[in-house]
């Protein structure tokens, strides 16, 4: 449908919908109405993450569950645009993800399930993990990208380098790039939510 996204349902709109709290500070009601809202002004690319809100008292998979359930009722899956994260740093880890397969798996499966569909439109990797070589990291994702599980990935918050040696590894070796990069910066603040402050460009 598009360039940069060619397997996705539809055309992506230009507004990406975040959802960090929908499910925990943003009530499940508000959270749909919020979708609502958003999918009758024309937006149809909703962004969430396997980690999101983890810190709050019922935080795991809230935004994961309120998104799948939200498509489910509204019946739009084949009307949206689905992206998640999986790879977020474990409890006291620091800020480097682990990338390591397993966890992968394991956050992409809690994923597709939480989210009740079959593939992820859009999976980023949501750190980097400096120290395992992007050799390994793209291999990985075009092998999970062939099972037909998600249709394209990016990453979250990784350095311009290691984002130009994924995608000169990926030419090199015939594999589908990186089709996005998401940096830690939003140009809206969801009102009257007590959330986090939005993040100032680095």
């Amino acid at each position: 449908m598009t360039d940069w996204l060619p397997a996705a349902p539809v055309a992506p709109s230009r507004i990406v919908l975040g959802s960090v709290f929908f499910g925990t500070d943003i009530s499940r009601e508000h959270s749909f109405a919020v979708m609502d809202a958003y999918a009758k002004g024309g937006g149809n690319f909703i962004d969430t993450a396997n980690g999101y809100a983890l810190w709050l008292p019922g935080g795991v998979g809230a935004s994961e569950l309120t998104i799948g359930a939200w498509l489910r009722e509204r019946g739009v899956r084949d009307r949206m645009i689905i992206a998640t994260k999986g790879g977020h740093p474990r409890g006291d880890s620091g800020e480097f993800g682990d990338l390591s397969r397993p966890e992968i798996e394991k956050d992409l499966g809690q994923s597709l399930e939480r989210l009740a569909v079959d593939a992820i439109d859009l999976f980023w990797l949501h750190r980097d993990q400096p120290t395992r070589p992007v050799s390994e990291i793209m291999e990985m994702l075009a092998d999970i990208r062939e099972s037909g599980r998600i249709r394209a990935y990016g990453v979250s918050n990784w350095e311009l380098d290691r984002i130009e040696a994924a995608n000169a590894y990926a030419k090199a070796h015939d594999l589908p790039p990186l089709a996005a990069h998401q940096p830690p910066f939003s140009l809206a603040h969801v009102a009257g939510c007590d959330c986090q402050p939005p993040v100032e460009p680095a």
